[in-house]
């Protein structure tokens, strides 16, 4: 088991390093970078009001 979950983590990052290796995605992960952030805050935010009013 721990064998095949470090084989699926080093295969899910090399993967990713070598497509933010490419400067198109890089460029297009630079442009859409705030827009994401800013989504992904205003869920951890609803997470932690969920979690303030229960």
């Amino acid at each position: 088991m721990l064998a095949v979950v470090f084989v699926s983590e080093a295969a899910w990052n090399m993967m990713l390093a070598r497509l933010f290796s490419l400067s198109r995605a890089r460029a297009c992960y630079t442009r859409l970078k705030t827009p994401i952030d800013r989504v992904l805050g205003a869920g951890l935010a609803a997470l932690g009001l969920k979690i303030a009013t229960t």
